[in-house]
């Protein structure tokens, strides 16, 4: 709860600034329902425009957890707005949306996300033992130099196009029996063969303003370019049973260095779509 916390609070100069274009929503299950809803209450407060939405999701297993961002394209409001942004719940937004990612002109049927380019097309991250990509798949990949997504932020326009694609990752998600499911990244796999079989994902647009923070880039003190509006708190260490406590340790870093300019200062300028859903997942 306390990630979800620091992300609507890094987001509400954007919710200011976009009033009623903005649809706030937060993809949650049934048990933890109460606990956002009032995260939401408290964090919101004082913003004026569309109330936010809380959707509870069933959920019995992580997988399930991880696999219910997808529905975000089933939801019956989505088709009402012109952009859709999916965030994972460990991100921090510390510049402007407006004048970032939202001012980027989205293509038809296509979703914009951040491509890994140190990972293979096939690593496990990524890709599904069990559907293997075609030759052909292997040759567009060459021709375009593709680049495995993460699904930690998702944009397109809603077209039936993209949200066929991502309903179909989903179902193919839930389908996987247990004993067959990744053990990590648990959606990826899933979304990324969706996305890239269909021909519907550009994995380059996003690189200016969306960065994944990681051991390497804390333990070479990388600087995080001026363009950057949004942080992936990923929370990676050596010591793989201290990750969520450092995630929420490192988010509390992030928000601290930057939250003066995300939360306290208005946004103003920048070229935006007349309607926006932004949703995120909290379990």
């Amino acid at each position: 709860m306390e990630l979800l916390r620091l992300l609507l609070l890094t987001l509400r100069g954007d919710m200011a600034a976009l009033g009623d274009r903005l649809q706030v929503l937060v993809l949650t299950t049934p048990a933890a329902l109460d606990a956002v809803v009032a995260v939401l209450g408290e964090a919101t407060a004082g913003v004026a425009g569309r109330p936010p939405i809380a959707l509870p999701l069933a959920a019995s297993t992580v997988f399930d957890v991880a696999v219910n961002k997808l529905q975000v394209a089933g939801w019956d409001g989505v088709t009402q707005f012109d952009r859709v942004v999916y965030m994972d719940v460990d991100m921090l937004v510390i510049r402007p949306l407006l004048t970032s990612i939202l001012a980027l002109p989205l293509a038809a049927d296509t979703v914009y996300a951040m491509g890994e380019p140190g990972y293979a097309m096939d690593h496990e991250y990524f890709a599904r033992p069990a559907a293997p990509y075609s030759p052909a798949d292997w040759a567009y990949f060459a021709a375009v130099g593709a680049q495995p997504i993460n699904t930690g932020l998702l944009m397109f326009a809603p077209s039936p196009a993209v949200l066929a694609a991502l309903a179909a990752a989903y179902h193919a998600a839930a389908g996987t029996p247990p004993d067959e499911r990744p053990a990590y990244c648990m959606e990826q796999p899933y979304v990324n063969a969706a996305l890239f079989t269909g021909r519907l994902v550009n994995w380059t647009a996003l690189q200016p303003y969306v960065v994944i923070d990681t051991k390497r880039t804390r333990r070479e003190g990388t600087l995080l370019p001026d363009t950057v509006a949004v942080v992936h708190v990923t929370g990676q260490t050596d010591d793989a049973s201290s990750v969520g406590s450092s995630k929420l340790a490192r988010a509390h870093t992030l928000f601290a260095r930057w939250h003066a300019a995300t939360v306290s200062v208005g946004v103003g300028g920048g070229r935006a779509p007349s309607g926006v859903t932004l949703a995120t997942l909290c379990h």
